[in-house]
């Protein structure tokens, strides 16, 4: 009698999904050239500025815009997938409902949710790219992901 407790509570427990969470860094993960190439950019832009408008005021702007545009790449993201949705955090943490997403398109280095049914000009600014980062199971994460939204 145990026994068979036992095995409808595995049973109902796999038909609930649980929650994969991982952590992606770029500036860890990819070369070191390019993350070198990316900080020589950001100075370089910064220096132009300052010369060319003749304040450092406009080299300090231009290093802080460059580097929030590049926040994705310099600060590690946290990804949570749930039954509740998909999350994220960089700074701040950020949610979606499954009910938000439409379409899930896998890339050999992430997957990406839009909120529309098929491909739209708004996807770059409506949707959001989960990337799998080095070490991550990514066929578990597609696996997750497409128990909630139909690609």
């Amino acid at each position: 009698m145990v026994l068979h407790q036992r095995q409808e509570h595995s049973t109902a427990d796999a038909g609930s999904m649980l929650p994969c969470t991982w952590t992606c860094h770029p500036l860890r993960e990819e070369p070191l050239l390019k993350s070198v190439a990316l900080g020589t950019a950001i100075a370089g832009s910064a220096a132009v500025m300052t010369v060319s408008l003749g304040s450092l005021v406009y080299g300090a702007i231009a290093i802080v815009v460059l580097i929030w545009a590049t926040m994705g790449y310099l600060l590690p993201t946290r990804y949570v997938v749930d039954d509740q949705g998909a999350a994220w955090k960089q700074v701040l943490w950020r949610r979606r409902s499954w009910q938000v997403w439409q379409r899930a398109v896998r890339h050999p280095d992430g997957i990406f949710l839009s909120p529309f049914r098929q491909a739209n000009r708004l996807d770059a600014f409506r949707g959001v790219f989960l990337r799998f980062g080095a070490g991550v199971d990514a066929d578990q994460i597609d696996a997750c992901i497409r128990t909630h939204v139909a690609s």
